[in-house]
């Protein structure tokens, strides 16, 4: 049985695994690879008047930064 999803490496989904307009926005833990690894969050639904793509991807890295820190610290 997998370990948790809370318990993986999370990674961002980037090239070649995705269209460059959305790089760095998905969330995925286990793999950066989408065929491995599995889908966490995807800030590009965040997308609105007050949001943009490079807000979405600096909140997805931060995110990841996050909770690959608190991962090591345990």
């Amino acid at each position: 049985m997998p370990k948790p999803l809370v318990e993986q490496k999370w990674y961002l989904q980037d090239l070649p695994w995705c269209h460059s307009d959305d790089a760095g926005m998905t969330i995925l833990a286990g793999d950066p690879d989408p065929q491995k690894g599995v889908p966490v969050a995807d800030t590009q639904d965040l997308m609105s008047e007050y949001y943009n793509d490079d807000l979405g991807r600096e909140l997805a890295a931060h995110i990841v930064e996050l909770h690959n820190a608190n991962l090591k610290a345990k």
